[in-house]
């Protein structure tokens, strides 16, 4: 079995181009991210208040699982194992790369029920069903948080508003400059290739100066400030770009500008 799965690894590395290139070595040359750095983007990145909740209360209960509970100590451990991890092994860090760990965190939120079962006798029936009654509540939250993301994504991406914030991309001037290449893919329109090393993981980072980011911007026809484009770029130029240009279509997915420079199409 392990020289079929090598044989078909290795059809792909021959097959695919540049393949060896974009899935190992780029991703081993990326710069490393901070590990103090990593728990202060947890701990501050807005619009995960409640991921952080859910990563909490799971976390805190592998710990208490694995003082505590003889049955579930391993377990536990091997669970927090998974959960620093995917928190410290990778050179570069985003917050969704704590999904990896995942089943750790479910298995967190099992123990969690597990850890109050245990306390039935000091709670008595009345205790357990309050107690129970807000387990099950932190379930239906998180149910809520995530179920249409989910179905999105089970049925295609079909979130209106995304569909049309693509939409008013595509029929924007190029070239664009967002931090997520991927809008520039489904509008179908040219990245501003020079300031690459700010964009979404580039295997190659680079800071640039106040400055240079304004010529980027004075060659730009659009300028798409997502979400993630207030982690990726200076607090201080989002909010120089956002007074200078005007904004055409603004949602929960971020704002388009246009620049109105002399080289763009009006």
């Amino acid at each position: 079995m392990g020289l079929i799965t090598l044989a078909v690894l290795a059809c792909y590395f021959i097959l695919v181009p540049n393949s060896l290139n974009q899935t190992i070595l780029e991703q081993v040359g990326r710069d490393s991210f901070s590990r103090f750095d990593r728990l202060k983007q947890i701990i501050y990145s807005q619009g995960y208040e409640r991921d952080r909740f859910f990563y909490g209360l799971s976390f805190f209960s592998l710990i208490i699982a694995f003082v505590l509970n003889k049955k579930l100590r391993y377990f536990a451990l091997a669970m927090i194992g998974i959960v620093l991890i995917s928190l410290w092994l990778p050179s570069s860090f985003f917050f969704h790369y704590l999904s990896a760990a995942g089943p750790a965190f479910a298995f967190g939120i099992f123990a969690l029920g597990i850890l109050i079962f245990s306390l039935r006798k000091q709670l008595g029936v009345h205790g357990l069903i309050i107690v129970y009654s807000i387990y099950i509540l932190f379930f239906l939250v998180q149910v809520s948080i995530v179920s249409n993301s989910l179905m999105g994504e089970w049925f295609g991406n079909k979130n209106e508003d995304y569909l049309e914030t693509i939409s008013v991309l595509s029929q924007t001037s190029e070239p664009l400059i967002t931090v997520k290449p991927i809008f520039a893919v489904e509008a179908k329109k040219e990245l501003l290739i020079e300031l690459a090393p700010a964009y979404m993981r580039s295997p190659i980072r680079r800071r640039f100066t106040d400055h240079e980011y304004d010529i980027f911007a004075s060659r730009a026809c659009t300028i798409f400030l997502d979400w993630d484009a207030r982690e990726q770029l200076p607090t201080e130029v989002i909010q120089r770009w956002s007074a200078k240009y005007p904004a055409i279509y603004k949602n929960r997915w971020g704002e388009i500008l246009i620049t109105n420079n002399q080289n763009c199409e009006n």
